[in-house]
This record gives C-alpha cells, structure tokens and sequence, in this order.
C-alpha cells in the first residue's frame, strides 16, 4: 500500500468531528481528486482496525470507531509512513524551494514531474506553500508559459530564505533527499560538521567572539557557520551582495579593525574565493546578528544612547498633540531598543525591510502617518531617516499602545452588601472579563467619573458614566450581555484614543 494512503488516514483519524476531503487535501498538500482516488483503500485499512466511515453528502465524512482501535490504527500509519521510500509533500516543498533559491536557470512544471514523481495538481498545491514561504522574506515567485517558474528577490533576502531553509532541511534524514543530487550535495555541505570547511569557518567566529569579548551560544555558534557556508557557496556562482552608493560611501569612512580584513581574507583564501570589501562588510554585518551588540560597534557608528533619548522624548511630546496621554517610560522601554537596533542595522543596509509593511500602512493609516513624524526628530539628531520598513514596525509600537489603551476597562463596585459577597463578584467578573480592574465603595458619595463605568448592588443613576446593576445571580447570560456592553465601550475608546 503507498505511503499516502497512511498518511491520509493518519490526518483523518485525528478529526474530532465531521470533515471534508477538502480538509484533509489541504493539510495533506495534495488535490482532493487524489483523496477521492484513494478512499477505497483508506475504507479497507480502517476496517482492519473496526473503523468505519459515514459518508453523508453535502455534510462530509465522520469516523465511528473505538479510541483504543484509532490509536492503533494510527501507530501503525505513523510505522509505515517512516519506512516508505516514497517523497512526503513537506520534502517536496523544501526541494521546490532549494531549486528555486540556488537554481540559476527557471523551473518547469515538467521538470518537477520528473524529479518528484508526483501529478501536476499535486505540484500546484506544493507551491502555494512555498509561495507563502518565499513572501516572508519579500521574495515573489513569478510564473509564465515560455519560462516556467522563477523567483524576484535580492541576494540578501535569498541568502536570508536559504539560511532558514537549511535547518528546515537539517530535521531530516540525508536518505531523504537521495533523489536530488544538488538538494544531497548541499544538505552534506552544511550536515557535516567533521569537514575541513565547516572546521576553519567555526574556528574564525570563534576567534571573532574572542577578539571582540563577546559572547555566543552553540545554536547561534551553528546559525553562524551555516551562513558563511551559504555565503560561501553563493560566492563561488559570483552571486555577491552588491550595497549602495551611500553604503560604500560609509564604508570608505570607517576603517574595519585589520582583524576582521585579514582573517576573513585569509579564511576566503583557504577557499579559493575572491571577496570584495561589499561582501566583506555584508558578512559582518551579518555575523553581528549572533553574537552580542558590543561586536556591532566594531563596524557601526556607535548610537549615542543620549540622542536616541532625545528623539523618542521630542517625538513623544509630538504625539500628545494627536493622541491621548500615555506613559513616558512605557513609551521608552518600548522604543529605545528597537531604534537603536534599527539605526545600527540602518547604517549598513541591513534587514530594515519589514515583509509586512504594505499591510501595516494600509491597517493602521493613520498610526503609519503618525509614525512617520519620528523622521523629523531622527533627521534633526541623527542626521538620517528610516525606512519605510522600520516606520512600519514603529506604527506596531503605537498599535501596542492603542490596544493598551482600549483592552484596560477599570471599574467601581458600588455595593452595602456583605464584604465576602463584594469579593465574590469581583473575582467572578475578574475571572471572565480580560484586563478588568475593580475598586470597591461602600457609598455612592465615592463615585469616581474617571472609571470606564460603574457596578452596582442597588440602583442607582449618574450622567457621566454608564451604570450596570448588578443581579442577585451573576450568571452565564448576564456575562455575555456584560460582555457585548464592554465590546461597545472598548470600539468607542478605539475612537477617542485620537484628539479631536
């Protein structure tokens, strides 16, 4: 029996209730019309097993089965699905992805057909998955008749996908991928840590780490080298990074410490590689994302942590002209960080583009315009504006602040009962409505117009601030009810988070 009939029964058996075979085509990256084909042969497996299936049209399919026989049935698809030689969809995808990144020359459907073994429907649906793979990084496949498939990206975001790609590759075994020579050959260039390659690149950033008194953990040690590997690699197909004007301009204007020029020659000569100072720059740039911020400031103008202090507070005080009030230091913490990552990787063109930043400005257009302001304030002090990439993840920080704003409900208890019988509503209310905070009065002489609104064990009645009353019962209903008045108190603090 083929491996995908395991696999499409082991998906099945873990549905709790009514499903489709559109469900299970799409966990299983494949076309419903295979699931179609192959039912007959998931009915005979699950009857070994006394599990049967109900199939009820234009209202799917339900399994009828003990739990024990459903738990042995799947152990056994999980058994067979392991020792099967043939391809699963998620190595698929990776091979489709690998081709694309490295290939220099299109994709062709056909040529997939041959390589994977698989029909044409199941290749369309392996790409929309690695479609969603490649948007992450900004990078976009592009199909046509004449030329098959291609991706659109720069070298830095394929060498970014790549990079990512390789631990996807590392989880599994190099039988794998036995059927790709250039998938097999790469996947043992980064695997094989005993290799002379691997060895001098990890002594290098080791010795980096040392010169620079910085730190590195093992994961970051292994991220590390397998970027350099994939430098490497990418470098010998003459597919270097090439940076802007501006940026080779800075460049010129800093001197690198002569340790980073003279190992990293010496180790790219090892290699036979010719790297230019553009690639040079890139890499440690690069390498500074693994080990900690005090190797940055070999290579970057160090922020000045009292201009960057600066900006946020001018920028702040901006804001209150638009928005309510909100706390300075939660603004800081918020923000210091970020602007100061931001601004070193700034200086070296380096990962500011946000994959979501036309998402962002078209959710949040008027936080994007306010965002915007900050380039006022980084232009004055700082001599520079940001991207729109870092605008946009600027815009995420004032989002934050917004749902801060609005999610925060705080409420008095106005109430002459007993004090266990007060502490009782507070913890059921507390414990069913989010981010609830509740200060107790015995008299309604202490009501406070600053709560959001006000309960009450008796009635009572006020202009200002909405009153709900309390019934002797607090139950499921009333929380429902209370909770829709909420939802309609927190759309109108959305509304008046800006000033008029």
């Amino acid at each position: 029996m083929k491996s995908n009939i395991y696999l499409f029964t082991k998906l099945m058996l873990i549905e709790e209730d009514v499903f489709t075979y559109n469900d299970i085509a799409k966990k299983a990256s494949i076309s419903n019309k295979t699931i179609r084909n192959s039912i007959k042969d998931i009915i005979d497996l699950m009857s070994k097993y006394n599990i049967s299936i109900e199939k009820s049209p234009g209202i799917g399919i339900k399994l009828h089965g003990d739990k024990k026989d459903r738990l042995k049935c799947f152990k056994e698809c999980e058994t067979q699905i392991v020792n099967s030689n043939e391809i699963p969809s998620k190595i698929r995808q990776i091979v489709i992805i690998y081709l694309l990144l490295n290939g220099k020359r299109s994709l062709t459907i056909g040529r997939l057909e041959n390589i994977l073994y698989i029909t044409r429907p199941s290749i369309y649906n392996d790409l929309k998955i690695v479609d969603n793979f490649l948007n992450y990084y900004g990078i976009k496949i592009n199909k046509t008749r004449k030329n098959g498939i291609s991706i659109v990206g720069g070298e830095k975001r394929i060498r970014h996908a790549l990079l990512d790609l390789s631990f996807k590759i590392l989880e599994y075994s190099d039988n794998s991928y036995t059927f790709s020579s250039e998938l097999n050959s790469f996947y043992r260039s980064i695997k094989s840590r005993n290799s002379n390659e691997y060895k001098l690149i990890k002594e290098f950033i080791l010795k980096l780490v040392k010169y620079t008194n910085s730190t590195i953990t093992n994961s970051d040690l292994n991220r590390a080298t397998i970027f350099m590997i994939i430098a490497f690699e990418r470098i010998k197909d003459n597919r270097y990074v090439s940076l802007n004007l501006e940026t080779i301009n800075k460049v010129k204007n800093k001197k690198l410490p002569e340790f980073i020029n003279d190992n990293i020659f010496k180790l790219t000569n090892t290699f036979h590689l010719e790297v230019t100072n553009e690639e040079i720059v890139y890499i440690s740039a690069q390498l500074s994302s693994y080990i900690t911020s005090s190797y940055e400031n070999l290579f970057e103008e160090s922020s000045n942590p009292e201009l960057l202090v600066k900006v946020i507070e001018e920028y702040y005080n901006y804001l209150l002209n638009y928005i309510q009030k909100f706390d300075l230091k939660f603004f800081k913490d918020c923000l210091f960080p970020f602007l100061e990552k931001t601004m070193q990787k700034y200086n070296f063109e380096y990962d500011c583009y946000n994959p979501y930043t036309d998402l962002i400005k078209n959710t949040y257009i008027d936080l994007y315009q306010l965002a915007e302001k900050i380039n006022m304030f980084t232009d004055k002090y700082l001599y520079t504006k940001l991207p729109e990439g870092a605008i946009a993840s600027i815009t995420l920080v004032l989002v934050n602040l917004r749902e801060m704003y609005i999610s925060k409900t705080v409420c008095a208890l106005v109430s002459q009962e007993h004090v266990f019988k007060n502490q009782l509503i507070i913890s059921i209310l507390k414990n069913n409505i989010p981010n609830i905070e509740i200060d107790c009065f015995e008299n309604v002489d202490y009501l406070n117009t600053d709560y959001d609104l006000v309960f009450s064990t008796f009635e009572i009645h006020n202009d200002k601030i909405d009153i709900i009353q309390i019934p002797p019962v607090i139950n499921d209903e009333f929380l429902i009810l209370l909770n829709k008045q909420l939802h309609e108190l927190r759309n109108n603090k959305k509304s008046g988070f800006f000033k008029n």
